[in-house]
């Protein structure tokens, strides 16, 4: 996520050239961290309500945001870099009023949003029973077709393909 942010947006200068460059990437990124808060949360509160979890990882995941954006606040006044976007990256003329704020409030929103589609999600998700593990979880092939997901991991090893073992049979 922070080489997206620093290789695309400020080597490649993807937020100068591509207006929704920072939407997108604060979206893709709270979202990924949303997961992890929900992950952490999944694990250590797992009896508590679906919507405890929801707002706590929409709160967490806004949490993570802000602090974000005090760093490149920081920054900005440590180095005089253009973080936030005060300033018109091509004439450096600095912005007034409202369109100084606007990069930090789009961004604030964009984690907010993030935040909340991977809460919705995931809530969602253990509604239907769907455990989170379940995101992430790598399907095997059954021994008996080549185009079935293996669902019941219950059964014995020997059952299930080797994936390399189809390449080349003899192989251990």
């Amino acid at each position: 996520a922070i080489m997206v942010h620093f290789l695309g947006g400020g080597t490649m200068h993807f937020y100068r050239d591509l207006w929704w460059f920072s939407w997108v990437v604060h979206l893709i990124n709270s979202f990924l961290i949303a997961t992890i808060i929900y992950g952490m949360l999944l694990r250590h509160c797992k009896y508590q309500s679906k919507f405890f979890m929801f707002l706590t990882t929409v709160a967490f995941t806004a949490l993570v945001g802000v602090v974000w954006e005090v760093c490149e606040f920081a920054i900005d006044t440590t180095t005089g870099s253009n973080m936030q976007r005060f300033n018109n990256s091509v004439t450096n003329v600095a912005f007034i009023g409202r369109r100084a704020l606007l990069d930090t409030m789009v961004d604030l929103m964009m984690d907010t949003l993030g935040g909340i589609m991977a809460g919705l999600y995931f809530a969602y998700a253990s509604i239907q029973g769907k455990p989170l593990y379940k995101f992430f979880e790598l399907k095997y092939v059954k021994a008996d077709t080549n185009i079935s997901y293996h669902e019941d991991l219950n059964e014995e090893p020997e059952q299930l393909i080797n994936p390399h073992s189809a390449i080349n049979p003899g192989s251990p």
